[in-house]
């Protein structure tokens, strides 16, 4: 398990765009995960436009957000998170990007 965390120099989202894994809430471990792996089991699964994905324990939303690019419009992906403060930041991730009222996080 992991004891702490490379702090980043900023708050500034470009962080979360290196191959590191930045804590979200840190002082619980969770972290936004390995980017290289994400990658890496996305490549793997091949989503294809119109599938649905079911993403449990989907965090901030962030790789649910590329998911659904890579279903595209006629594809679905379903967002479960647990952790409420997690499940908050996604939902107002997806209404900002989304506002439309036709997405919905959970």
């Amino acid at each position: 398990m992991r004891k702490s965390y490379v702090p980043t120099p900023t708050a500034d989202p470009v962080y979360l765009y290196t191959d590191g894994i930045v804590g979200i809430l840190p002082e619980r471990h969770i972290n936004n995960g390995q980017p290289s792996l994400h990658a890496f089991l996305l490549s793997q699964a091949a989503p294809r436009a119109g599938e649905h994905i079911v993403h449990v324990g989907a965090g901030a939303g962030y790789y649910s957000a590329i998911m659904a690019k890579l279903v595209a419009a006629s594809g679905k992906v379903t967002a479960i998170e647990f952790e409420p403060e997690l499940a908050a930041l996604q939902a107002e991730a997806t209404f900002q990007a989304h506002g439309d009222g036709h997405h919905r996080a959970s």
